[in-house]
This record gives structure tokens, C-alpha cells and sequence, in this order.
């Protein structure tokens, strides 16, 4: 339970820093210009530890790629929609790709979940941004 507490931290950590980023550029802009700043984020390539079968939904992009702890590597993504969608598309498609949620909660704006893979395991939160159209998550998988 130690790890599970420090890499709850750690990304929680993450996640604070990646949403803090947009948030100082909305302020930057001022309010007004909300509209324009959501979802402005420099993408980077997919890591090549994360599995290509791991079914993410449609325009979701690589913002951040942590350094592997205690034996899992860590990515920050942006998906589209909210927290409510992404937890929609997990539920419809992660079985039949064989990622098997073995625990999960939800919230209004955020959500977190463990799942197995064959003998690999991760774990992942998402939060809403601030943008009705985007969510930030952060997932640990087994290296």
C-alpha cells in the first residue's frame, strides 16, 4: 500500500502541475480568452513502453512522460471529453482489449481506476481541466 499512497502522490503531483500550466496561461490571457486557451498544450510522440492496444479515445495526445517509479513508467495525457465520457469509453472498450478494471471511484470531475493486463498492472486518474471539452489523465503502467 506504500507504493499505491506514493504514486498516488506523485500524480497527483503531475496532474497539478499539467493543469496548472493551462491555468496560468488563461490567466495570462485574461478571462475573456478562456475559449482561446483551452487545450493549448505542446503534444510529444507516444512512449514506447505504453501498449499501442491500450484503447484510448480518438484525438487524445501525449502532453508529459514521467520517470519510471518503483517499477512503472508514467505518461500525462489530454483526452477529449470529460471525466463522465472517458469513464463511457473505458467501460465499452477496455474488457474486450483484455484491460480489466479490478477497482475504480468516480466523482463529478474526476476519476480513477487499477486494471490488469496479463501480468501487467496500471493505474489511472483523470480530472477535468476547466474546459467542458477536455480531461487530463495521468497513468502508471507496469514496466
Amino acid at each position: 500500500m506504500k507504493t499505491r499512497a506514493m504514486i498516488v502522490l506523485l500524480s497527483s503531483c503531475l496532474l497539478l502541475g499539467a493543469c496548472g500550466a493551462g491555468n496560468n496561461k488563461q490567466e495570462a490571457a485574461g478571462a475573456e480568452d478562456d475559449a482561446q486557451t483551452c487545450g493549448t498544450h505542446e503534444s510529444i510522440a507516444r512512449p514506447d513502453w505504453l501498449p499501442a492496444d491500450l484503447p484510448l479515445p480518438d484525438g487524445t495526445e501525449v502532453i508529459e512522460v514521467a520517470e519510471p517509479t518503483n517499477g512503472f513508467e508514467g505518461v500525462t495525457l489530454v483526452l477529449p471529453g470529460s471525466t463522465e465520457d472517458f469513464r463511457e469509453f473505458i467501460a465499452a472498450e477496455w474488457d474486450d482489449a483484455g484491460y480489466i478494471l479490478t477497482d475504480s471511484e468516480h466523482e463529478a470531475s474526476e476519476a480513477e481506476g487499477e486494471f490488469v493486463n496479463g501480468d501487467k498492472e496500471g493505474w489511472y486518474k483523470t480530472v477535468e481541466d476547466g474546459c467542458d471539452t477536455q480531461s487530463v489523465m495521468f497513468l502508471r503502467y507496469e514496466a
